[in-house]
C-alpha cells in the first residue's frame, strides 16, 4: 500500500482515508493557535537555547508562512534535541547519494548560490522533501 513515492495530494488523501481527518487542515490549525505562545516562549529563553530561538524569530516579518517554519524549526531547539538530525539542506546539485543515510527528516533543496548557515530558515527553496525510510 506505501509506493516509495506520494505526492503532496496523495499524502493528504491517504491520511483522510485512514483517519478521516484533514492532515494539512487540522496541523494549520493548531500550529496557528498555539504560535503566538510559542513565540512569547522563544524570546523569554535564554542562553545558547535563547541565541538560536532569536536568531530564527529575527527571520520572520510576519508573514504566516515565515511565522509556522519558524516555530516547526524552533520546536527540536527548545525541547533540547539538534534540529540538524532532522532538519537538513542541501543544494540542487546534490546528488540523492548525500543523504542516503538520512532515516527520516525534512530534505530542504535550496539554489546553489545561496550560503548555508546554521539555522537559516530558507523560506523561499526549491523544493522540500519528506524523507521516511525503512
Amino acid at each position: 500500500r506505501w509506493p516509495a513515492l506520494f505526492t503532496e495530494k496523495q499524502v493528504y488523501a491517504e491520511f483522510k482515508r485512514v483517519v478521516t481527518k484533514n492532515l494539512q487542515g487540522d496541523l494549520f490549525e493548531a500550529l496557528d493557535r498555539h504560535t503566538p505562545r510559542l513565540v512569547g516562549i522563544f524570546r523569554a529563553k535564554k542562553g545558547s537555547v535563547g541565541q538560536t530561538l532569536t536568531g530564527l524569530v529575527q527571520q520572520v516579518h510576519g508573514d504566516v508562512t515565515a511565522m509556522r517554519t519558524m516555530v516547526l524549526r524552533g520546536l527540536p531547539v527548545l525541547l533540547g534535541d539538534d534540529p540538524s538530525d532532522f532538519y537538513n539542506t542541501c543544494f540542487d546539485r546534490d546528488t540523492d547519494e548525500t543523504w542516503a543515510q538520512v532515516s527520516v527528516g525534512v530534505l530542504t533543496v535550496v539554489p546553489e548560490d545561496e550560503q548555508l548557515v546554521p539555522n537559516q530558515l530558507h523560506l523561499h527553496p526549491i523544493s522540500t522533501a519528506i524523507i521516511v525510510e525503512g
